[in-house]
């Protein structure tokens, strides 16, 4: 079993940091938006999204077993940096090992994208606040111990 973020408080597990060098795991940040029913944008949360690599050449195909690997491990870092049960906020991780997404200089580097939605638990419509912002802050920094850049 994988350390949860609880633990990751006594220094970051050498299995992560492995697992980010190997996969050259970097990540993005966006703002999650919902249409209300009156037709207007909502800003309901943020949009954590983890990147690894599987080919530098841009040769991998959607559905290689590297994508499966690489997916993997990035769902074990997601567990080890997202907030527990305590947390004020709800993060959802979702992703599909199959999808391949093109990034690093010039779109070259097949990728696979693994999110985190950190949103309200009183519901997906509920405006952003403050604890949201704290738990993404937390995770950011998470990701920092474990040496993984912001793109």
């Amino acid at each position: 079993m994988q350390p949860t973020a609880e633990r990751l408080s006594g220094g970051a597990p050498e299995w992560a940091r492995d697992s980010v060098r190997r996969c050259h795991a970097h990540y993005e940040v966006s703002l999650q938006s919902t249409a209300l029913p009156d037709h207007t944008i909502r800003n309901v949360g943020f949009r954590l999204e983890l990147y690894g690599r599987v080919d530098p050449d841009g040769k991998a195909r959607p559905g290689d077993g590297r994508c499966g690997e690489v997916f993997r491990e990035l769902e074990s870092l997601a567990r080890l940096i997202a907030p527990g049960a305590e947390s004020a906020c709800l993060c959802t991780i979702r992703g599909s090992p199959g999808a391949l997404y093109y990034c690093g200089p010039g779109g070259k580097q097949g990728c696979v994208r693994l999110d985190i939605l950190v949103t309200s638990p009183l519901g997906r419509d509920r405006p952003v606040d403050a604890h949201a912002a704290d738990a993404l802050r937390e995770m950011e920094g998470r990701l920092r111990e474990l040496g993984m850049p912001r793109a």
